[in-house]
């Protein structure tokens, strides 16, 4: 190894430095896979999709035990190789807040649907230990296979969305069951990925569909989503204006002429009428859906109790109950109202120590920069849609995309060994 190649190590992070523990079998991409389809199918009952035979049954019931207890089995089989596999501190940050927000159900109000919030606090502390575990032998394995389930659930939400059209009460498009906000999330993310491919392989290939997915997008009339993905184009300049070059810059200018193009011509007279009304004519309008008054209805909650916060499912018991909403379809917003000052902290320690996980910045993998800008582009949707567990991906995300490489127990300092 050359001088260069020894100060090229020094600079890593350290999460990155030890050899992934590639004795034996390699990362079970199965279990990845059926871990990140659990995750995408989220709130999952079967009269989504036309069956009403146990229509109402939660399949998070069924298959989040299932993969803990495979996840168990395939860690403790008996020519499984032993390795020792430290976790990062944003993990364990992440396992803190949902925790903590798990403990709110003891001040939780009367009328509270404790029982469906526990739930899905459980099943999302389930798919990120999981996907921890699973990947522990070759993080950089997994983070590869994630992106390539992403681009294809984004290529499957966009061509249910132009083929099939399926649409909610407002003319807004969605796919399997899910709202407009869900689908503009999976088709954007699958473009992303697609770009996150095509650096990875080095293969423009992936770069093709890019202009549809983008084109998908708008059939949701998404405004939080669209800005969400100006957002994190515009971080990801800002952070990594370094790696761009001028053919990246041309190609990027080129996907986004190419998608409005595609945009024009694919999307019918009925399709251009709702981007504008919900574009050009609701903003002007002062039409934001609601959101300024369930973020002034949060933090009024949480005013009311800012140490600890009013507990599991108060924004439903105060606000949304006759509405029929239960959160402020805002992320902070929503763990300060639930959780109050001490929620906020964890939250903020999460985001710290994950800044911490990811440095130093220009030495880190693609792969782990494509699943950070999703988390960027995560992040920014949920200010402006959904609950907590709507963010799950972002949890997920940013357990992969710092999770160490898992080393043989062979390779551990003797000292350690006998300690």
């Amino acid at each position: 190894m050359s001088l260069s190649d020894t100060r090229r190590r020094h600079r890593q992070p350290a999460s990155f430095l030890a050899p992934p523990a590639r004795a034996g079998r390699a990362v079970p991409v199965s279990l990845i896979l059926a871990t990140y389809v659990a995750a995408l199918m989220g709130r999952f009952t079967l009269d989504r999709i036309g069956i009403t035979e146990f229509g109402e049954l939660d399949l998070r019931l069924i298959v989040c035990p299932a993969l803990a207890v495979a996840a168990l089995l395939w860690r403790y089989r008996p020519d499984h190789p032993d390795y020792r596999h430290p976790w990062a501190p944003s993990l364990l940050w992440t396992l803190a807040v949902i925790g903590y927000l798990w403990l709110t159900v003891f001040w939780a109000p009367y009328a509270a649907r404790t029982d469906e919030r526990v739930a899905d606090l459980v099943y999302m502390a389930l798919l990120i230990v999981v996907m921890v575990v699973v990947s522990g032998p070759d993080p950089a394995k997994a983070r590869r296979v994630v992106l390539v389930a992403t681009f294809a659930s984004g290529m499957l939400y966009a061509f249910s969305g132009l083929v099939v059209g399926q649409t909610d009460e407002q003319g807004r498009t969605i796919a399997f069951g899910g709202g407009p906000n869900i689908y503009v999330r999976v088709v954007l993310l699958g473009a992303l990925a697609a770009i996150a491919l095509a650096v990875i392989y080095r293969r423009k290939l992936y770069l093709v569909p890019v202009p549809l997915l983008l084109t998908a997008a708008l059939l949701a009339s998404s405004r939080g989503g669209v800005l969400s993905a100006g957002v994190t184009a515009a971080a990801f300049v800002v952070l990594c204006w370094r790696r761009l070059s001028v053919r990246a810059v041309v190609a990027a200018v080129l996907v986004l002429l190419t998608g409005l193009a595609a945009g024009l011509v694919l999307l019918d007279a009925k399709n251009l009428q709702m981007i504008q009304e919900r574009f050009v004519a609701a903003p002007q309008q002062d039409q934001f859906s609601g959101r300024p008054q369930l973020v002034e209805q949060g933090l009024a909650l949480f005013r009311d109790n800012p140490v600890v916060g009013g507990g599991l499912d108060s924004f439903y018991v105060h606000f949304g109950v006759n509405a029929d909403l239960g959160y402020p379809h805002n992320l902070a917003v929503d763990v300060a109202a639930t959780g109050g000052v001490v929620g906020l902290v964890l939250l903020a320690g999460f985001v710290v120590a994950l800044i911490r996980d990811v440095q130093p910045w220009r030495s880190l993998p693609n792969d782990s920069l494509a699943l950070v800008m999703a988390i960027v582009f995560i992040t920014t949707a949920s200010m402006t849609s959904g609950d907590f567990y709507d963010s799950r991906f972002l949890w997920v995300f940013a357990a992969l995309a710092v999770n160490p490489p898992g080393r043989p127990i062979r390779d551990r300092d003797p000292v350690e060994a006998n300690a």
